[in-house]
């Protein structure tokens, strides 16, 4: 029977099919909170996003290198800690002076749920380039990171907040 299967595939590639895809991997707004956070590598998985095509999801990119910029918009919300967006941005220009997150969304919502359960602290006073008001470094692999990743946190108005996962080039 397995000779059989295998022989049928083998044939249905001869003749052109394709094989199935691959089960997809977390669902896109697992990834993204990972990447808010700092988790694995948050630009790759933005970009990888923003390349394969998702029915829950949707991308525009624009520009190369230092000026690229991808928009990811989800379908349904993404809820942190009760905090809601739609939308995730990769960009290496600030969208504010006080906010240098890379990967982040502008959240609508309390961002106090946010500061405690992540653990984030008010920024230092006079810090040269704080990446948020409130940040807690996420140390990596590296003994003695001089800029380590930040997830980082900047009220913005009346419920809204930027969120997300910063760094500096040390």
């Amino acid at each position: 029977m397995q000779l059989v299967l295998a022989g049928t595939m083998l044939l249905a590639l001869a003749a052109g099919a394709q094989p199935a895809p691959p089960k997809p991997g977390s669902p896109p707004a697992d990834r993204l909170r990972r990447a808010l956070l700092c988790e694995g590598e948050p630009l790759e998985t933005v970009r990888s996003l923003a390349t394969a095509p998702n029915p829950g999801l949707s991308a525009k990119s624009t520009g190369e290198e230092e000026d690229e910029t991808i928009v990811l918009t989800l379908q349904k919300e993404m809820v942190i800690e009760g905090a809601r967006t739609s939308a995730v941005t990769m960009s290496f220009a600030s969208p504010r002076e006080d906010f240098l997150g890379l990967v982040f969304a502008e959240m609508t919502g309390d961002p106090a749920p946010l500061i405690k359960a992540f653990g984030l602290k008010k920024a230092a006073r006079g810090a040269e380039l704080p990446i948020g008001q409130y940040v807690k470094p996420v140390p990596g692999s590296e003994p003695n990171e001089v800029c380590p990743k930040t997830i980082a946190l900047t009220p913005i108005g009346s419920g809204r907040f930027l969120f997300g996962c910063g760094w500096c080039n040390g």
